[in-house]
């Protein structure tokens, strides 16, 4: 089921069966709510001007544009979005995107790009719930939502019994 909330990932890679299969794992995964797949570069920096993303998966050795270009392209395009990417030959990808501040992985390291993405979603997930009183002052009625409420009522300023009205689960 896809949340409201949930991450929007573009993978871009030129070989169709690693789009299929990271595809595949990337929709198991809890918080992502949609897959956008690129067959290169050119197509995945379209795809970014067109639609809001969260994340960005790009292989380094694509036709067009290649994997470094079209994350600089991207991030350029969408500030905030956090980009990966990987190749089959790490030494080179180290190389040419030193410096640059994108999450490196190995093709095969497919454990390490899970974790980095679980990151990812982690902190994109609300906070767990607050749960709070709605309390009303016995002397004047005013309310208040707080747990402890206040021993002072700010509306009258009088030390106060409150009454509990009911019990506010709020996400923040």
């Amino acid at each position: 089921m896809v949340n409201e909330g949930d991450a929007r990932v573009l993978l871009a890679d030129d070989g169709e069966s690693v789009r299929t299969a990271y595809t595949r794992l990337l929709e198991s995964m809890d918080g992502i709510g949609s897959v956008i797949g690129a067959a290169d570069g050119v197509e995945a920096v379209r795809i970014a001007a067109t639609f809001r993303l969260d994340i960005a998966i790009l292989d380094l050795n694509m036709p067009r544009l290649d994997g470094v270009e079209a994350a600089r392209r991207i991030a350029m395009l969408q500030p905030t979005i956090s980009v990966a990417l990987h190749s089959s030959d790490p030494s080179a990808l180290r190389q040419r995107a030193q410096g640059l501040g994108f999450a490196l992985f190995d093709k095969i390291d497919v454990d390490g790009l899970v974790a980095w993405l679980a990151g990812k979603l982690e902190r994109r997930r609300p906070p767990h719930p607050v749960h709070t009183r709605d309390v009303s002052c016995s002397r004047c009625g005013y309310g208040v939502v707080t747990d402890p409420p206040p021993v002072r009522c700010p509306m009258c300023n009088r030390t106060t019994d409150w009454m509990y009205v009911r019990t506010v689960t709020q996400e923040i």
